[in-house]
């Protein structure tokens, strides 16, 4: 099988002819031996060409830069969205303070960039010393900051609750909130919040992510109306554009009514890659693939865009990217901004 996996590190790599070489070399030589492997095979060989094909027409309006370390660190720096001139985004830089278990776990918090400067973590003891704090959104007159509270199920898997704060006009927040029974489950995890206003009636929908029953499974894309006393009503799962793999960072542009997601469950150019569906009165439309060079052979997540679309962010792992690892050069999501 060692020739399967080489080509699915040389795809991840965006090797993508060298990839097909050895996909089409396993086929040749294992067909059938192992039924699985040869369906994966036949179906990366399709993507391979379609990512070869997407090579050779990459959007050139689409100018990326990596932000510098100033905002990004060797750990992984992700859900960057900018509030007037201020960035917003979550770091997972940071440990454990005097934890009961070792090894020190990592946990992340939520910090700010103000007017391009550096990163500094935000006040209103939002974050916590032992639990992971990320993923903040906001409604449309910013009076109100959703974000989540992790705790680890395991040393690598999270399970987290949504909150929300009330933004004061003096600039300060109020005690957290968190949201009820219909959108917080202690047994499944619900994250990675975005909110959604109708322009014209002023109604707001709270987008995240969450592994709940009911869905197609792993992470789906889940919605719910939001009251006016900030009480959330039943999570409707996002349906049609969700897959049997995870389906995450939900980010909703109220101006054009599209929905920007990433998700591993379509065919993709190696890893999550960022793709947008209309809403429509009927639901959602076909997702489609953003293309290069938001996506790469590599993660790419988190997207968001402003108002008028021609300012982007997005977290990415791929090459050019911080990393703690010199060796091995693993590890870690880099935010990216994108003039369009």
């Amino acid at each position: 099988d060692a020739r399967f996996y080489l080509a699915q590190v040389r795809q991840k790599l965006g090797k993508y002819e060298e990839a097909k070489m050895d996909y089409e070399l396993y086929l040749s030589e294992n067909n059938d031996d192992d039924e699985k492997l040869t369906a994966i095979a036949n179906m990366e060989l399709k993507a391979l060409e379609w990512a070869i094909s997407q090579e050779e027409n990459a959007d050139e309006g689409f100018k990326i830069e990596i932000l510098g370390s100033d905002v990004n660190s060797p750990y992984s720096d992700f859900g960057a969205i900018k509030v007037d001139e201020d960035l917003y985004y979550s770091s997972l830089r940071y440990e454990e303070t005097d934890p009961e278990e070792k090894p020190t776990k990592l946990i992340s918090k939520i910090l700010k960039s103000e007017e391009g400067g550096s990163g500094e973590l935000i006040d209103d003891d939002i974050n916590m010393d032992m639990k992971p704090v990320a993923h903040t959104a906001f409604n449309f007159d910013r009076t109100r900051m959703y974000y989540t509270l992790c705790e680890y199920k395991t040393d690598a898997a999270l399970r987290c609750d949504i909150y929300f704060r009330e933004m004061n006009p003096d600039s300060t927040m109020s005690d957290a909130i968190m949201l009820g029974t219909e959108i917080n489950d202690s047994l499944h995890t619900s994250t990675q919040p975005n909110v959604a206003t109708d322009p014209l009636t002023g109604e707001e929908t709270l987008f995240f992510t969450s592994d709940r029953e009911g869905g197609k499974g792993n992470l789906d894309i889940w919605y719910a109306k939001i009251n006016s006393d900030g009480t959330v009503g039943t999570p409707i799962n996002a349906g049609s554009i969700n897959t049997t793999q995870n389906d995450i960072t939900p980010f909703y542009h109220n101006n054009s009514d599209m929905l920007y997601f990433s998700s591993r469950g379509y065919m993709t150019l190696g890893g999550y890659d960022i793709f947008s569906t209309q809403m429509t009165p009927t639901g959602f439309a076909t997702a489609e693939n953003i293309g290069m060079p938001a996506n790469s052979s590599y993660d790419d997540v988190y997207f968001t865009v402003n108002a008028v679309e021609d300012e982007a962010y997005f977290s990415s792992n791929r090459l050019g990217s911080q990393y703690i690892d010199t060796q091995k050069e693993a590890c870690c999501f880099d935010i990216y901004r994108a003039d369009i």
